[in-house]
């Protein structure tokens, strides 16, 4: 399993391979206490002369971002820049479909424009003017070449302008319009939020009728056979400063932008089943500016950042592998990063004891190909939804990819001591299955089992729980902390939840008989 080159230093026997993990590790400690400033400026691909290259932005699970540097890196030899739940990076164009194959990635999106000095005013319906009066400024043409190229539906697609398109210079805002339709949609709110009970008014069908009528648009029927797509804007707001910005909201800024794609091109727009999704991004960020320049404090103005993006992958990319689901099914990409952090190898043996519906197995079968990895769970349907989620993945498994199921308690695993290389699992959160009462005794079961059936000194635990407190107390308990080298812990968003992946190595000491009283003081 691992390079037969070691070196005895008094009691203790290192290996190389398990050397380079631990500064690999090391290496991630210290990227996560450096600030990487998302300065999309510096990228080459949104410059004029950045000649075959364009912008990538990705969205990662939030908590995993540092693995998915490391597979741009691997995959493309480029470094990313690291954002909350996101990165962006450069790549050719003529790989730029090779990004729907990056394993971490929940969607991918291509930079076409971005303006980090943009200084809203106060008036939110002058943020839309100013935002529309961008579209005439975007290199369409060299996105949507681009765009092209990761879709084999997308390239008889003619993303040219419809005959007589665009109808002006650039998209004027009807002020009076966009101000009506605030009104109405803070009407609504304020009467759902009142009256829950009741049956919605017409207030919601005006609306929609009100947003086609400035959006110029056709209906959703319209079938688009003359050849051009059809698209939509969905705008995205994220607020460094934690301060209510007041003016406009998302869906009155993705419909006056779309107002003005529409003006320039003509395309028909759909909500649903549309060929091009265009994402507008704005950033209100913490920096101040003085736009003067006396150097007065309450001339300071913060400066924004706008940036426009086509979304390249048709449906999320976390939806792979698994078609049964369980109650806790984990999310694809959540599981390549746990299984990533455990720096598994060709001819390690890998664990799941607790595999559920089998997204960390089958991730790690699919990803990391000349390593075993096994899936087990006491639970009596596990295995059956396993079995169903590995036929669906037949496809694309190849004989050097290794999955085996079986049934198994979690607390007495059927493998003998020391036989594995790495235990990557899911714990309980005792929030739909189980208590934290009863994760306080279970986890130590847990330990302590996969103590016995991982190497000592070289094998390694990862897993993520939301019940970080019990996880602590029990790796401090006296019996549980001398098995266990505690490498590293890092927190991670799971569908909303604020949990924690922990990375632990064994020592070299052997675990004793377990306990008749497993409870936790």
């Amino acid at each position: 399993m691992h390079p037969i080159c070691r070196t005895d230093v008094g009691d203790y026997c290192f290996c190389v391979a398990d050397v380079l993990k631990l500064l690999w590790v090391k290496v991630l400690m210290l990227q996560e206490t450096m600030t990487v400033p998302v300065a999309l400026c510096d990228l080459v691909g949104l410059k004029e002369n950045g000649e075959d290259l364009v912008t990538v932005e990705c969205s990662v699970p939030t908590g995993l971002e540092r693995y998915a540097v490391v597979e741009v890196l691997e995959k493309f030899g480029v470094s990313a820049m690291q954002g909350r739940g996101k990165m962006f990076f450069d790549v050719s164009a003529s790989r730029l479909s090779e990004v729907l194959s990056l394993r971490s990635v929940d969607n991918a999106y291509l930079v076409i424009h971005y303006v980090n000095d943009m200084q809203f005013p106060e008036d939110g319906l002058k943020c839309l003017q100013m935002m529309c009066e961008r579209v005439p400024k975007i290199d369409w043409k060299r996105g949507l070449d681009a765009w092209k190229l990761c879709g084999r539906n997308r390239r008889d697609l003619n993303t040219d302008p419809k005959p007589g398109y665009p109808e002006s210079p650039f998209y004027i805002v009807d002020v009076n319009a966009v101000q009506r339709q605030i009104e109405d949609s803070t009407a609504k709110r304020l009467a759902a939020k009142q009256h829950r009970s009741k049956k919605p008014n017409s207030d919601g069908r005006r609306n929609r009728n009100h947003l086609n009528r400035v959006l110029k648009a056709p209906q959703e029927n319209d079938s688009g056979s003359d050849g051009y797509p059809s698209f939509r804007v969905t705008c995205h707001r994220a607020d460094e400063r934690n301060v209510s910005v007041p003016g406009f909201e998302s869906p009155e800024a993705a419909c006056e932008f779309g107002g003005a794609v529409l003006n320039s091109f003509g395309w028909p727009v759909r909500m649903k089943g549309f060929d091009l999704e265009v994402m507008l991004n704005i950033v209100y960020r913490k920096v101040l500016v003085d736009p003067i320049g006396d150097g007065e404090e309450g001339r300071k103005k913060p400066l924004d950042t706008v940036y426009v993006a086509l979304k390249l992958n048709d449906e999320s990319m976390y939806q792979r592998n698994v078609v049964e689901f369980g109650p806790t099914t984990m999310r694809a990409t959540i599981a390549f990063g746990l299984v990533k952090a455990g720096r598994v190898s060709v001819g390690d043996l890998v664990l799941d004891p607790l595999c559920g519906s089998g997204a960390i197995p089958i991730e790690g079968a699919m990803a990391f190909p000349g390593a075993v990895f096994f899936a087990s769970d006491n639970f009596d349907a596990a295995p059956t939804r396993t079995v169903k989620n590995m036929d669906h993945a037949n496809s694309t498994v190849s004989e050097d990819k290794f999955l085996g199921v079986f049934q198994g308690d979690a607390k007495r695993i059927p493998l003998r001591d020391s036989s594995l290389d790495t235990v990557v699992t899911d714990l309980p959160f005792g929030k739909r299955m189980g208590s934290i009462s009863d994760n306080r005794v279970s986890y130590r079961y847990f330990l302590l089992e996969f103590a016995r059936v991982l190497r000592p000194n070289s094998g390694t635990l990862v897993c993520i729980t939301y019940d970080v407190r019990s996880l602590t107390q029990v790796l401090s308990l006296g019996n549980v902390k001398k098995l266990w080298s505690w490498v590293h812990d890092h927190p991670v968003n799971i569908g909303g939840l604020k949990g924690k992946v922990f990375i632990c190595r064994r020592s070299k000491e052997m675990p004793e008989e377990l306990d008749a009283d497993l409870s936790v003081s």
